[in-house]
């Protein structure tokens, strides 16, 4: 039996507002960074979209040719806008879930600053044409173990944030939630190691990503 007092109305209410203040900096940051992303994706979009009827379309400028700008257009959506995104909601909801303020929304920003580092190397390597071709995978090698760094950061806070909830009630979406951490990293962890650090067979190399992709 569980000796932990239910809260009233009033401090229940209390305390989701002091948790909504702790967090309020890194989730603005990761939505307004995330819809920039999206702002960018959109306009590479619209560049890839048009030169496939108009081919001539900025035919002169190297590096926006249908094969940088089309991948960069994908990753800037993927990284750039879902990733944060889902970053937004997973912080949120762990610590509302968890019952607890958040203590290190520096450690958050910061993780979040070297996410969009990242997917900036990223888009430029795309564009500078040293791109790897490889479905979702495009970013150049020396991209992803900056994210990898990132994304790291704030699985262990959302880990921590778990480990330091009050005693009482877990709800199941926060293991969905924790579940969910650990599979992106090592689905991508798994990829970019077989696809950069032990290339094989070009066989291996589209069914490492079709598996990343599925």
């Amino acid at each position: 039996m569980s000796s932990v007092t239910p809260a009233t109305p009033v401090q229940d209410a209390l305390l989701r507002a002091e948790i909504d203040r702790s967090l309020r900096h890194p989730v603005m940051f990761f939505l307004t960074s995330g819809a920039a992303w999206l702002a960018v994706s959109i306009l590479l979009g619209v560049i890839a979209s048009t030169k496939t009827h108009h081919p001539e379309f900025l035919a002169d400028v190297s590096w926006l040719t249908y094969g940088r700008v089309f991948p960069a257009h994908m990753n800037a959506l993927i990284y750039g806008w879902g990733m944060q995104a889902a970053f937004a909601g997973i912080i949120w909801l762990m610590a509302r879930l968890s019952r607890k303020p958040c203590t290190a929304a520096g450690t958050i920003l910061t993780a979040g600053h070297v996410w969009n580092l990242g997917v900036s190397l990223g888009i430029l390597g795309i564009l500078a044409g040293h791109g790897t071709g490889m479905p979702w995978l495009d970013f150049p090698a020396f991209a992803w173990p900056v994210l990898l760094a990132a994304y790291s950061a704030i699985v262990v806070w959302s880990f921590i944030q778990f480990r330091v909830r009050p005693e009482g009630h877990v709800f199941i979406s926060q293991w969905y939630l924790l579940a969910a951490m650990l599979w992106f990293p090592w689905i991508y962890i798994t990829a970019n190691t077989l696809l950069h650090c032990l290339p094989g067979h070009p066989l291996m190399a589209a069914g490492s990503i079709a598996w990343f992709r599925s």
